[in-house]
């Protein structure tokens, strides 16, 4: 245990203690100041690909939305009690743990500024307000709605998009070691999705209704354009400013542990962060199937993370013994825990399958930027 524990805890300064008294007097996160970086970290890009998505799965593409935010929701409140029964549990992880998702998932199978988060999520709520209000106008100008009746790739390729849309679970006991009282995480995840929700349903609802079949993948290539239209990219290119800073942290950091790097600032860490982000761009310019691509890691990526994992964690931990108290997980409780995981990996493989094949049809792929500057500089 002691060797798992060195990969997680982070340097404390000189004369700081880990024990429960000298963590109360450390100032953390409240539950609205917790549940203000989540949706910091969750609402961002995945917003605009929602009416496409439920354009693809029909009107239960609307249910779907209320589904997935609360099984969220669920989970999420799942995976931060887990982790208060690992600190419960083991006094080493009552500190502060650079990797605590990971932590979680170690011990039970083995082997950021406030400014940021605010903005983040102000930029991404008031975009969602007025592209909104741009829907509701257009609405005028569009004669005739149609629906294109949901198919089996368009309806799990909706899933993926949609469980991407409400994904963020790694980073939730990052966020809940930061609060003053981890017990309270829960209160902030169910206010958080409920936020996020606020802003998911307008939009969503208004795409479907307005546009119909002649949703794009992004919704701000269909919406009119005005001032309205580019205020909203203003605003999400804010948050994409502010949220890739929380987003990509944690895996940053896991890349720098792997390769010894220190955590204090210096070349090595600029180089490997600006490595990092020059490869996310690559992919971005590579592959710019915008729907295809949060399809593929929400039906994945996401499903894993936010449905599977947490519900195992939780029931691993209550099965294990040791010097503590025995955790008793009620008969329904179990049921729908295992109902949920059964449906992230149904629903999860289905997904894959369908973000797949929309990527490999005929005409998914467009050639690059890079491509065509290569061929008019060789011409």
């Amino acid at each position: 245990m002691k060797d798992i524990t060195s990969r997680y805890l982070l340097s404390l300064p000189e004369g700081m203690d880990t024990d429960d008294e000298k963590a109360k007097e450390v100032k953390g996160l409240t539950v609205v100041t917790a549940a203000v970086f989540i949706v910091g970290e969750i609402a961002g890009s995945g917003v605009l690909a929602l009416p496409s998505a439920v354009e693809g799965a029909g009107w239960i593409g609307i249910v779907m939305l209320f589904l997935c935010c609360f099984i969220s929701t669920y989970t999420g409140d799942v995976l931060g009690t887990a982790w208060c029964i690992i600190q419960e549990r083991y006094e080493q992880y009552r500190g502060h743990i650079r990797y605590p998702y990971p932590a979680i998932g170690e011990i039970t199978y083995g082997k950021p500024g406030r400014p940021i988060a605010v903005g983040a999520a102000l930029a991404t709520g008031t975009a969602c307000i007025i592209l909104t209000t741009n829907m509701v106008v257009d609405k005028k100008n569009v004669p005739e709605v149609v629906h294109d009746a949901p198919g089996f790739v368009s309806f799990f390729t909706a899933f993926g998009t949609i469980c991407f849309a409400f994904g963020g679970h790694p980073a939730f006991p990052t966020f809940q070691t930061d609060m003053k009282d981890h017990k309270q995480f829960g209160k902030a995840v169910f206010l958080a999705y409920m936020i996020v929700l606020a802003m998911y349903i307008p939009v969503s609802v208004a795409g479907y209704y307005v546009y119909g079949r002649d949703t794009q993948a992004n919704i701000l290539q269909t919406v009119s354009p005005g001032p309205m239209l580019v205020t909203v990219q203003i605003l999400v290119t804010l948050h994409l400013f502010c949220g890739f800073i929380i987003i990509i942290n944690p895996f940053s950091q896991e890349v720098e542990e792997i390769f010894k790097i220190p955590h204090h600032f210096g070349w090595k860490r600029c180089l490997l962060r600006t490595a990092i982000v020059a490869l996310v761009l690559f992919g971005a310019e590579t592959v710019p199937k915008f729907g295809a691509i949060l399809a593929l890691v929400g039906g994945s990526t996401i499903s894993i993370l936010a449905f599977i994992c947490p519900p195992l964690f939780y029931l691993k931990l209550a099965k294990m013994e040791g010097d503590w108290e025995k955790i008793d997980v009620p008969l329904h409780k179990r049921v729908a825990l295992y109902e949920i995981v059964l449906v992230g990996l149904v629903a999860g493989v289905a997904s894959t399958y369908s973000a797949f094949a929309g990527l490999l049809s005929p005409g998914a792929f467009t050639v690059p930027c890079y491509v065509n500057l290569t061929a008019a500089s060789g011409s």
